[in-house]
């Protein structure tokens, strides 16, 4: 066990016997892991289906206890809005131990499920810590499906409006006008993630990066950055984004804040030396304000070799601090500072480093969100092979599926990122993707359909950048180069995997972030830590974008417009790995080509991608019986006709002929479907 809190925190005033029954078997809210007498061991616990699942799902949950024992599951849902026992009943052997399994009732939509499983042998119990001993809680926790998908632009504030080098030309509130609002809508997208609202470090004395601070470190989370303008302008901007029909979002850092931290609006709420987790001079760790601050991935916690975040300092989610009902515990000031942007009008939050927090916090944080906003929009920045999830002396963070079931909609799939990004830079092989979803998806269950699809945002390299996604080819370094167009198959083939998608500002116009901006050096990203500009999204907000450039725009716009359809946004749709089933065509195949299918009911694709820059691909491939069966192609005589509707333009902008395929239904089926694919291109076929 990991803790001797009671497995379940958040109390109503109805479930206080049970609450005296819990604590009454845990003890109170110490620091001292729990002592168990001898008593029956519970071990594989699992649950069916993982993470998400809706209201038609049969939720069965198995566990092994040693020999002669029996259990049960204790379960609430919806915060203690009820509670109930279901038993377990006994359907096999393992070794010594006996198999164990309960099964679920069916819940509405929106419905909050925690459990935690029992077992007796003589008189002794046991309670299983969940599936995910990575949090600080005894107990496991499914939602019922019940939020919608987004398409997500990052708009990085300070960059994006401003017109120039220096700080007297970074980017406002102001700057961002009902155009740019409307250009960006244009696009596809239903989301704006404001990023780098709140007043970031800019004293060098404290760490600050850069001339303008990392929009990371944050000095006061109840404010926002002076740089920007006022809470006035800042309000006025969501005003002119909901206006547009549009949500916002914008970032929630709480894992940490800078290392001068003070807020001129939080009073009461606002950070205190308890709140911090602190490196005593013999090595140990306290929320006491004794010693020094831990860095945000301090060493000292973590044993990840890298203390480079030393502008800031960690948050402290253990003991007293995981009290909720204390109004001075992490806990509580950080649910207090997101009613305070909700009320400001903020629809979602994007939670950085949300593996590096334990999951029961975010089930309490976005329980309470959803409470005041039933539509409040959650995605997570988390890493499964993360060392800050593996391994660590005072907590560890979150795995994927621990941040779904704590009610995150979306989770970051850097995995398929870098299977894209590498197919281009390191010749990774294209069924890579397939190894992917296999190996690293699957294991996600329905929470796979959420995950975040990107090929951009502020922490990876700019798409264009010639450093980096370009690889070694001509490039000449100016803006019009090959690398923006080299990105465009694996931009396809990733934001139509998903259901999630983000996208960086200056991705669309082919910002190749070339030069030393930053003190990193040429990195191949845009600087979040200097007064900088992207010359292409000026150019493009000053009308003076070359043809190509636009174009390019104009591609993207279309790609994006089409992960709108209820093919690409639906979690719940058809989804056929067509590559996987055609690998005997070949090692020229298996390389370069990536093929799949969507489908939600009448609306449906086949996403072909060749990632070849010079050769185009001429192939047949068989789908399965139920795929043709999806996209509605009956095995007869019947004419179809697929036409791509992604390339209507040519890279300068010239309207061109789609690609189209006509064939029946009875060659489809026998013989499959044939198609020729240019180089360097994606077909999204319809």
């Amino acid at each position: 066990m990991q803790s001797s809190r009671p497995p379940f925190r958040h109390f109503l005033p109805g479930a206080l016997a049970l609450a005296c029954l819990l604590i009454g078997l845990f003890g109170g809210f110490a620091y001292s892991r729990i002592a168990y007498a001898a008593g029956p061991a519970i071990s594989k616990a699992t649950r069916s289906p993982a993470g998400y699942v809706v209201t038609s799902d049969h939720v069965t949950i198995q566990f092994d206890v040693t020999a002669g024992s029996s259990g049960q599951v204790l379960y609430t849902t919806n915060n203690w809005s009820s509670s109930a026992t279901v038993a377990a009943t006994k359907i096999g052997t393992d070794g010594g131990n006996d198999v164990l399994q309960v099964s679920m009732p069916t819940e509405a939509t929106s419905t909050w499920v925690q459990y935690a499983v029992n077992a007796t042998n003589a008189g002794s119990t046991s309670w299983w810590t969940d599936s995910d001993p990575n949090d600080d809680n005894n107990n496991e926790m499914y939602v019922v499906e019940r939020q919608a998908t987004h398409r997500v632009y990052q708009l990085f504030v300070r960059t994006y409006g401003a017109t120039g080098s220096g700080k007297s030309n970074t980017g406002t509130f102001n700057a961002i006008t009902v155009t740019d609002i409307n250009n960006i809508k244009g696009l596809g997208f239903d989301t704006i993630w404001l990023t780098g609202v709140m007043q970031q470090e800019t004293n060098s004395g404290f760490g600050a990066k850069g001339s303008a601070g990392s929009p990371y470190a944050i000095v006061d989370n109840w404010n926002v950055s002076s740089d920007l303008g006022t809470m006035n302008d800042f309000t006025a901007l969501v005003q002119r984004i909901h206006s547009a029909g549009l949500k916002v979002m914008i970032d929630f850092v709480g894992n940490h804040t800078a290392r001068e931290y003070h807020s001129t609006n939080a009073g009461s709420n606002a950070f205190s030396n308890n709140n911090y987790v602190w490196v005593h001079s013999d090595g140990s760790l306290g929320n006491d304000g004794s010693g020094s601050l831990a860095w945000g991935n301090d060493s000292h916690v973590f044993p990840c070799g890298t203390n480079d975040w030393t502008d800031t300092a960690m948050l402290d989610y253990h003991g007293n601090n995981a009290d909720s009902t204390n109004a001075s515990s992490t806990y509580a000031k950080e649910n207090q500072l997101v009613a305070f942007w909700q009320g400001k009008g903020v629809d979602g939050f994007r939670a950085d480093f949300a593996h590096g927090i334990p999951s029961d916090f975010w089930s309490y944080l976005i329980a309470n969100s959803h409470a005041r906003n039933a539509n409040v929009y959650w995605i997570a920045e988390a890493y499964d092979n993360d060392c800050y999830v593996n391994g660590g002396t005072w907590r560890t963070g979150s795995h994927i599926n621990a941040l779904f079931a704590a009610g995150f909609d979306g989770v970051y799939d850097k995995g398929n990122y870098d299977q894209v990004r590498n197919i281009l830079t390191q010749n990774w092989w294209a069924n890579g993707i397939t190894a992917h979803r296999n190996s690293d998806i699957n294991g996600y269950g329905r929470g796979a359909q959420y995950l975040v699809e990107f090929t951009s945002n502020h922490d990876e390299v700019q798409a264009a950048s010639n450093e980096y996604w370009g690889g070694g080819n001509n490039c000449s370094g100016t803006v019009d180069c090959n690398n923006m167009l080299y990105t465009k198959p694996p931009t396809a083939t990733a934001l139509l995997e998903g259901s999630n998608i983000l996208m960086y500002n200056g991705h669309e116009v082919g910002e190749p972030a070339n030069g030393s901006d930053d003190f990193n050096g040429n990195d191949g990203k845009t600087s979040i830590f200097e007064y900088v500009n992207m010359p292409q999204m000026t150019a493009f907000r000053n009308g003076s974008l070359d043809n190509r450039s636009l174009a390019l725009r104009g591609y993207y716009g279309r790609l994006v417009n089409l992960a709108a359809q209820s093919a690409f946004s639906s979690g719940e749709d058809f989804y056929e790995d067509v590559s996987s089933e055609n690998t005997s065509l070949g090692d020229d195949f298996n390389h370069w080509l990536y093929l799949f299918t969507r489908a939600n009911g009448s609306n449906h694709y086949i996403v072909i991608a060749n990632y070849d820059r010079t050769a185009a691909k001429t192939y047949t491939v068989h789908l399965s019986s139920n795929g043709w069966q999806k996209l509605g192609v009956a095995n007869n005589s019947t004419s179809y006709t697929f036409t791509d509707r992604l390339n209507t333009q040519d890279e300068n902008g010239n309207a061109i002929t789609p690609y189209v395929i006509t064939t029946t239904g009875t060659q489809l089926w026998q013989n499959g479907l044939t198609f020729t694919i240019p180089a360097n291109t994606a077909f999204v076929l319809q």
